[in-house]
């Protein structure tokens, strides 16, 4: 499997600490017996084996949470309700699409501005701004 330039880097990143630890070991294998180093060359298959399920496991697990974050982020922006996240101070954190076209402003406008200079009426169902 041919690995592109970001993986390379990445294990690039892993490979000369873990090189560096195992030169810090100091394990001679010369005199090992031939059955020990069969039965060493399992264990280090099998564990680069269990590596590569977790890593398969990570990589569903992202992108699971990549298509919850998707789903969420259709359900807020496109929602039939106008949604604020409003900070402690009372600024526009965010603001959902149907928000925004409330406020007849573009959303990335905003943000920072004073939630309690606009004027809801339910009834009307209008919005005026405050003085």
């Amino acid at each position: 499997m041919k690995k592109n330039k970001s993986q390379l880097t990445g294990f690039e990143n892993l490979r000369r600490p873990a090189e560096k630890r195992l030169l810090e070991r100091d394990v001679d294998l010369s005199n090992m017996p031939l059955e020990d180093i069969n039965e060493l060359i399992h264990e280090l298959e099998v564990h680069q084996i269990e590596s590569e399920m977790q890593n398969e496991e990570l990589r569903q697990a992202q992108l699971d949470l990549e298509a919850a974050r998707d789903k969420y982020t259709d359900l807020y922006h496109f929602a039939p309700v106008g949604y604020f996240s409003i900070s402690d101070k009372g600024l526009i954190l965010d603001v959902n699409l149907r928000g925004a076209t409330m406020l007849g402003m573009e959303r990335g406008k905003l943000a920072g501005r004073s939630f309690s200079q606009y004027r809801f009426d339910i009834a009307a169902n209008k919005v005026e701004r405050g003085s």
